[in-house]
């Protein structure tokens, strides 16, 4: 064990001070930052300092969980439980900043960072630790929640050259399937096999950003390249065919104009929303104003998206 650090004691106050924090109205990301530290069992330093992120900090502090659960695998089994609770509790913590960042647009731009960091290291440990199948469920539905809750909030730059379209399209549907494929990944662990879990809601929350993301393509589209026949593009015509295969009523539809497509994905969108403010998500990681959320997220373009926002907000289907 690393400086003879206890993890089991580590492992307990974390956990209170997480649960203490999941019940406060205004939570501050300094808050998290400093149970991140405790749990660091690779260093004293913050991973935070002066105002900026120490990527290469936390790489390391996962590298040093990666070692010690493989190490403490065969021969301490108790201790090694421990840890692994450690660990999982660091990522839902990550995962937890992750959202309070979803609408802070000065630090958006770190959940990529968190999401590419939290891959690699479960897939490290998948790797390197014959985990048991519970721990792989729990390690797989932790990876599959990072793609499916996160991957819709990646706006992607418009370049308007005429050769930059083909990047566009394809970054679109890359996230797209990201968010498929995450939550294919959760769903083949039945959540982490936790009974407590509403599962239609988890398929809301999932319809509802990728619909949003296809969403937040076209209005943009729209906006800056409104002469562009899309239907040339394959990607785009991909993304519209895994849109519908994942849609909850237009599974059997075909969209052949861009107006008919977005008249679908609005349908969905609303349709999830009103499922989603009209009942109380039970889960520390997601926030419950996940449409009032995705308002923040457009609101860095409003020019772009003033139609897109007004319709979320005039829609009498999101209303309680």
């Amino acid at each position: 064990m690393i400086n003879n650090i206890n993890i089991e004691k580590l492992y307990n106050q974390a956990k209170i001070d997480y649960t203490s924090f999941n019940t406060l109205l205004n939570s501050e990301d300094k808050n998290l930052i400093k149970i991140i530290n405790n749990l660091n069992i690779a260093s004293t330093k913050s991973i935070f300092h002066k105002n900026n992120y120490d990527l290469n900090l936390i790489s390391n502090m996962f590298r040093s969980y990666e070692n010690e659960l493989k190490n403490c695998f065969l021969n301490e089994k108790i201790e090694f439980q421990f840890m692994f609770k450690a660990y999982i509790l660091l990522i839902s913590i990550f995962i937890k900043l992750c959202t309070l960042y979803c609408t802070n647009q000065e630090k958006r731009k770190y959940i990529n960072y968190f999401i590419k960091l939290l891959t690699e290291s479960n897939n490290i440990l998948k790797f390197t630790v014959p985990l048991e199948k519970k721990e792989l469920a729990i390690i797989n539905n932790l990876i599959g929640e990072q793609l499916y809750l996160f991957s819709h909030i990646y706006l992607v730059d418009f370049k308007l050259d005429i050769k930059e379209k083909d990047y566009i399209f394809e970054e679109y549907f890359y996230n797209l399937e990201r968010i498929s494929h995450g939550y294919e990944l959760s769903c083949s662990t039945n959540f982490a096999n936790n009974t407590k879990i509403n599962k239609y809601e988890k398929y809301m929350i999932f319809l509802n950003n990728s619909s949003f993301l296809l969403l937040e393509m076209i209005y943009k589209l729209c906006f800056y390249l409104p002469k562009v026949d899309y239907f040339l593009y394959k990607k785009f015509r991909d993304a519209i065919d895994l849109f519908h295969s994942i849609s909850l009523n237009n599974k059997h539809k075909t969209s052949k104009s861009i107006n008919s497509f977005k008249n679908i994905l609005l349908e969905e969108f609303i349709l999830s929303g009103k499922y989603l403010n009209n009942n109380n998500i039970n889960d520390n990681i997601i926030n419950n104003n996940i449409i009032n959320d995705k308002i923040l997220i457009l609101k860095s373009n409003t020019d772009v998206y003033k139609h897109f926002i007004d319709i979320i907000i005039n829609s009498k289907e999101l209303t309680t």
